[in-house]
């Protein structure tokens, strides 16, 4: 038996350390595995991942210069380089209270503290691939997108394995929410909750009714959690969230606060904590907050221009304007060839100038901005257009703010963390009177459109769905969810129909736009697949 659970997975080691690759190489060969690459460093584990597939990964917490393990975890999940059937192991040697958070700050899928034998090793990677295995044909619907039948293949498991039973709901309720079938995931949720308290749950349902608007019911859930008896790191960036949607940039900069004490590694709340005290108009502890995300996104996937744009508005907010200067030429030395950072680097300039007086120059550098904001168009992330609108509501072009964020509105609708920020920079640049209500009706006509299409698509009326998708896409070219649902018309009608060059060609385009803007998009994996078969 533990021969058939280990022969034949393939397994990547990291550590820096060559006496360690070593012991683990040998533990893994006494278990049956041959198939065994090792890295020493972040850099040639995440290379070794791009270009093979692990069915296991050993990673070390500590892998000395660059990118460290919880680097390599962030890295695989964002740009998911790892399918539903890898594990990854997380390993550490220390047992204090920061290195175990942010070692499972991003949840592999578990951990293991050094020393550690061969009996520990066994027993934890075994019934993780005993629980694979018996998931492994849900994961295959998912792979192709069949979440209904992932569902219903899940039910099946669960009625004849009651001791995987908390383990299979919660993966049925994760599901369920991906898909937007938010009533089945909700009841989910409850169920567990009604017979104890559970992390998972209470964090699902948290989440559940923030995407739904909900709030200050979204807020008492993750405020259990940040007070229960062991704290989730997660869930004080999702209360802050649910904080900031109220205006609450207190108490939302308290939350984070006690977030890092928690875990102080994580860069993501890092960048909210600065963000919040942007908000609040505290300069002087937002410059300090975005240096330490300087030094924290080093080698991190999380690192983008935007936060160094951050950091540049804190120093020129306080009069730092030639330091900000600075900064930026550093920041585009860094990115040099990339056009994301030369309007990033272009829109905080003007404002720099704008901070320091100098109106002449900062309308130079925003027009310039305005010029390669119009050739990138669709291509600009949502968070760069954001900055932009700011820019352009600061030099008294409220009229060219608000038709850019209309698009960013449309382009995003889906993801109810940005429409947040939306919401935020609207307040700050005085676009709009009620700006929450406007993003609101706009996501809501977007939504019933899309709806509109899925109908059709659900309907097997996959012809009129093509032609629906496509003229959506002719208003919000930059609309991820318009692109991959007129990708996914194209795909199931060729698969039915056979496939024409018309088609392929439209599709790939599609899925390349998702790809651009999102490159970590949990669809296209599975919409890639489907697209390779058909060529």
């Amino acid at each position: 038996m533990m021969t058939n659970c280990f022969a034949g997975k393939t397994y990547l080691v990291v550590d820096d350390f060559n006496d360690m690759r070593s012991m683990i190489k040998s533990i893994l060969k006494t278990l049956g595995v041959t198939d065994i690459v090792t890295a020493s460093n972040g850099r040639d584990a995440v290379s070794a991942i791009e270009k093979n597939h692990f069915d296991v990964v050993l990673c070390d917490y500590n892998l000395g210069d660059g990118r460290n393990g919880q680097q390599v975890l962030e890295e695989t999940r964002e740009r998911n380089l790892l399918t539903n059937h890898s594990l990854f192991l997380m390993i550490t040697a220390e047992n204090t209270r920061d290195m175990v958070m942010s070692a499972i700050e991003y949840e592999p899928d578990t951990y293991l503290s050094k020393p550690f034998t061969k009996d520990v090793l066994k027993a934890r990677v075994e019934k993780l691939l005993n629980f694979k295995s018996l998931c492994k044909p849900v994961f295959e619907a998912v792979d192709v997108g069949n979440y209904s039948n992932a569902v219903k293949l899940l039910d099946h498991i669960g009625d004849s394995n009651p001791k995987n039973r908390s383990a299979l709901l919660r993966l049925r309720a994760d599901l369920c929410f991906q898909n937007g079938r938010y009533d089945e995931a909700e009841a989910i949720y409850e169920q567990v909750l009604g017979d104890r308290a559970v992390s998972w749950a209470t964090m699902g349902l948290g989440k559940l009714y923030f995407a739904q608007g909900k709030h200050n019911d979204a807020e008492d859930m993750f405020d259990r959690l940040v007070n229960g008896s062991t704290p989730v790191p997660s869930a004080y960036d999702w209360l802050a969230r649910c904080q900031r949607m109220q205006g609450d940039y207190e108490e939302a900069l308290e939350t984070l606060e006690a977030g890092l004490q928690v875990s102080p590694n994580a860069v993501l709340r890092q960048q909210q904590h600065a963000e919040v005290a942007m908000l609040q108009e505290n300069y002087k502890l937002a410059e300090k907050s975005y240096a330490k995300l300087d030094r924290l996104s080093q080698n991190s996937i999380y690192r983008t221009p935007s936060m160094t744009a951050g950091w540049v508005g804190a120093m020129s907010a306080n009069g730092k304007h030639d330091s900000a200067l600075m900064t930026l030429k550093k920041m585009q030395q860094e990115y040099k060839t990339d056009r994301e950072a030369k309007l990033c680097a272009l829109v905080a300039t003007a404002s720099v100038y704008r901070n320091k007086g100098d109106d002449a120059k900062a309308q130079v550098e925003l027009d310039s901005g305005t010029k390669l904001y119009d050739k990138m168009a669709a291509r600009v992330p949502g968070y760069l257009a954001l900055d932009y609108a700011k820019s352009l509501a600061g030099s008294g072009n409220t009229e060219a703010a608000e038709a850019v964020m209309k698009v960013v509105v449309q382009n995003n609708h889906d993801d109810p963390v940005f429409m947040g920020r939306a919401i935020e920079v609207c307040r700050e640049a005085g676009i709009s009177e009620d700006p929450q209500a406007m993003i609101q009706s706009m996501c809501k006509e977007i939504i019933a459109m899309n709806n509109q299409g899925v109908r059709l698509i659900r309907d097997g009326k996959l012809e009129p769905a093509i032609e629906f998708f496509r003229k959506a896409q002719e208003a919000m070219l930059g609309n991820k969810v318009i692109n991959l649902n007129a990708a996914l018309a194209m795909i199931m009608h060729m698969e039915k129909a056979g496939s024409n060059t018309e088609n392929l060609r439209e599709a790939r385009a599609c899925i390349q736009q998702v790809k651009t803007l999102e490159p970590d998009n949990e669809r296209l994996p599975q919409l890639t697949r489907r697209m390779r078969k058909l060529s």
